[in-house]
Parts: structure tokens; C-alpha cells; sequence
């Protein structure tokens, strides 16, 4: 602990205290032998050996790491799914891309930030952010204009799972169909995207079901870059990740000189 009184100080004044983060001890040799963690080893392999393509675990208690494995292949599989036995193999180090995961490491960390400072209210309608975002005379299904932050991080915001921005062969009257230039709410400009998230039909009131959408994490990260006045991975590493010293999570590893030894997350 580090306490730094400042010259002259009072009962009244505030005293700067520093808590260092502990240091992890490794003792995985001690727990090498330890019977639940030779399950897991043989549960991960036999996933392994019928197709999972690799996996890391790291196990820590009372600020020791008794676990710390890797298992199976880099990119083990080729796009049309056939193994590819030379690639290598994962290390402790090896990077993951955490994928739709980084909806929790990011979108909702940034959240629960914002919320501590008291610069957003989940209870707050997202028109109070975005004055556009209402619901239009056209509209079957109404509930825009009432929608608030909670709808959206409980996935009861009414929104379609995927609208499929990107794809403009895609129909959203008939999914099993392509059809150029169907889609009414393609984009390829995330600059157009708020517009096409409001031009989005819902597909039930707001409130009324639980239903998981793409939809509701691409709002939050638009409102997340509207309070902070930064993009959502900028803001991220700058307030969350650097100051915690992770510098193994990040955005856009290859522009940061990392190697291209990264491995999908399998959701």
C-alpha cells in the first residue's frame, strides 16, 4: 500500500492511496497431479481429437495459477473443414479472437464505466442520446421512441437478430431467398449505420419477449461513442484496458505488430 499525505494536510483533506493489483505465484507443479484438472485434460483432448480445434484454461486460486494448459492446433482446419495437421501448435501465449465474446469484454464494460461515473442511466430512452431515433407513421410495430438502455442490454429491444447490414442480396421478406438489391437497410458505411438501425422494422413491442440481436450490441457501442466522443475500441483500450496493464487484449492486433499466430474462438 502506498499512502502519500500531502504538506499541511487536515482530518478534512483526502489522503491518495494506492492499492498495487497482486502478483500471481505459479504453483502448477504443486496441482500437476491433481485428479479433477487430469479430467479436464482428458475432456479438452477428447474434443480435440473429434474436431474442437484447441483450447487454453488457466485455473487460479488465492492469487496462485494451479492451472495453466494449452491444447491442440493454430487455425487447426481449413475453411471447407479439412485438418491441417502441420499448423502450430498453441502455446500459453497464444492470442484468441474473442469474437462475439467481446460484446462482454468491451460493449459492457464500457457501459458499467460510464454508468459508475454517472454520465449514463440505463433507465435513459435512447432518443435522449440520439433525438432521431423514434418510431415512424409507417411503422407496424411501434416501441422506438420508448426504448431505453435496459431494453437493450437485456436483448428486449425488439430488433430482428440479424438484418445483415453487409449483405445486399439478402431478403428480409424471404431469408432463404438472395435477391439483388433487397435488402432496404444495407450499408457499408458504418457512418449510416445509426439511420439504418432506426429504419429497422421490429419485429415485437419492446419489452414484451427476450430475444438475442446483433442489433441491440451495435446501438450500445454507437451510444457508448456518443458519450465519450471516441470509437468504442479507442475508448476501451484507453480507460479500461491499458490502465488495468492488459496488454494482451486489444483491438486490431495486426496493426499492432502482433503475429498472425491467432486462433478463432469456437462460440
Amino acid at each position: 500500500m502506498q499512502i502519500s499525505p500531502q504538506k499541511g494536510i487536515s482530518a478534512s483533506d483526502k489522503i491518495d492511496v494506492k492499492l498495487p493489483y497482486p502478483v500471481l505465484i505459479d504453483n502448477t507443479k504443486k496441482y500437476r497431479d491433481n485428479d479433477t484438472f487430469k479430467a479436464i485434460d482428458k475432456l479438452i483432448k477428447a474434443g480435440i481429437k473429434n474436431g474442437y480445434p484447441s483450447a487454453q484454461i488457466v485455473v487460479i486460486h488465492n492469487g496462485q495459477i494451479i492451472k495453466r494448459s494449452a491444447y491442440g492446433r493454430v487455425n487447426a482446419y481449413t475453411q471447407d473443414g479439412k485438418q491441417i495437421k502441420s499448423a502450430p501448435r498453441v502455446t500459453n501465449t497464444t492470442l484468441y479472437d474473442l469474437a462475439s465474446n467481446i460484446k462482454m469484454w468491451a460493449t459492457n464494460m464500457a457501459i458499467q464505466k460510464l454508468v459508475s461515473e454517472k454520465k449514463l442511466n440505463i433507465d435513459a430512452k435512447v432518443n435522449t442520446i440520439f433525438p432521431t431515433f423514434k418510431d415512424k407513421a409507417s411503422d407496424k410495430i411501434k416501441g422506438k421512441t420508448d426504448l431505453t438502455i435496459r431494453d437493450i442490454l437485456m436483448h428486449q429491444a425488439g430488433f430482428p437478430a440479424d438484418p445483415q447490414y453487409h449483405n445486399n442480396n439478402y431478403d428480409p421478406n424471404n431469408s432463404n431467398k438472395r435477391k439483388k438489391d433487397a435488402n432496404p437497410v444495407y450499408t457499408q458505411d458504418r457512418n449510416n449505420i445509426l439511420e439504418k438501425i432506426i429504419a429497422t422494422p421490429l419485429q415485437y413491442k419492446p419489452g414484451t419477449k427476450t430475444i438475442y440481436s446483433d442489433v441491440d450490441y451495435m446501438l450500445l457501442g454507437l451510444i457508448i461513442e456518443k458519450i465519450t466522443g471516441e470509437r468504442e475500441d479507442q475508448y476501451v483500450e484507453n480507460h479500461i484496458y491499458k490502465p488495468l496493464g492488459l496488454t494482451h487484449l486489444m483491438y486490431k492486433p495486426l496493426e499492432k505488430e502482433i503475429a498472425k499466430n491467432i486462433s478463432p474462438l469456437q462460440n
